[in-house]
């Protein structure tokens, strides 16, 4: 099975044979769903025009084809897993079934492996609590918005310190008459 003749990697889509038929493999053989096949602008890559894909799959990890023409065909130059590179082992020509099929299977051995520990690091990263911060609106930018939230907040603990005062001054006659 050849896949569509390309001449420059801007031509490489998710329609591309190459794209389809490793996002069916890599789907089958993880035995997640694929909902995101995202094709995103022409990289160079160690000195290589490249078209990358991102490729999502259910479970939260992601898998980067770099693809590259080669001899009017696309053909993978690197692949990126949760964001690290991933040594190509086998060949990801459509030339040959079996060998491209085995390719996959080894990316999706990566992938199978890794699940649990990607699953602990997502859910560590999720229980941090984010910082509170004590106002909702975002910093003042220049001086004079600083001075005015600053004069705000001296006017707000004025009040609240006079506040403070009356109940100290209610709980000092409460007990001045308990004690009299």
């Amino acid at each position: 099975m050849k896949s569509k003749k390309v001449s420059i990697p801007s031509d490489i889509d998710e329609k591309n044979p190459l794209v389809k038929k490793f996002v069916e493999c890599l789907a089958k053989m993880t035995k997640q769903a694929i909902p995101i096949v995202e094709v995103e602008k022409v990289k160079r890559i160690q000195g290589v025009t490249t078209r990358p894909i991102h490729i999502g799959l259910e479970k939260g990890q992601t898998v980067k084809l770099f693809l590259r023409v080669v001899d009017n065909h696309a053909d993978v130059l690197s692949i990126k897993i949760n964001g690290k590179n991933q040594l190509l082992t086998g060949d990801f020509s459509l030339d040959y079934m079996p060998a491209f099929k085995w390719s996959v299977y080894t990316i999706a051995g990566v992938i199978n492996k890794g699940q649990a520990q990607f699953e602990k690091k997502r859910d560590k990263q999720a229980s941090k609590a984010p910082k509170t911060t004590t106002s909702n609106r975002n910093p003042p930018k220049n001086k004079v918005q600083q001075l005015q939230a600053l004069r705000e907040q001296v006017q707000n603990l004025d009040e609240v310190i006079a506040g403070k005062q009356q109940v100290k001054s209610q709980l000092e006659t409460e007990l001045a008459e308990l004690t009299a």
